[in-house]
């Protein structure tokens, strides 16, 4: 990947890029492709994954907590394995398009 953020340009393996182009960058691996790729949203009931965890249970020293906005983001972090929340941002609650009328008010 070579950018060129003057001119807004850059080349990935040989093939012209500008701005605005899509690319998908792989975040395991650094693995850089054009345009965009069909993504799959991870699953806390992935056997891999609890597999890795299991691991990582054995050994760890620190407990994992999570940061959550919402009621779904907590519920999200303790499936992934987060022992608790850390920091709740509850102001974050009354951005419900049903709600943020009042808080303007």
């Amino acid at each position: 990947l070579v950018l060129d953020d003057k001119n807004g340009k850059g080349t990935i393996g040989g093939h012209q890029i500008a701005e605005g182009d899509v690319v998908t960058i792989n975040g395991n691996n650094g693995d850089i492709m054009l345009g965009a790729l069909k993504l799959i949203a991870p699953s806390a009931e992935s056997g891999e994954l609890k597999h890795i965890l299991e691991w990582c249970k054995e050994f760890k020293r620190l407990g994992v907590r999570a940061n959550a906005d919402t009621h779904n983001d907590c519920k999200t972090a303790l499936a992934f394995g987060a022992e608790g929340v850390g920091l709740v941002r509850t102001e974050h609650m009354f951005f419900d398009p049903e709600r943020i009328k009042a808080v303007r008010e």
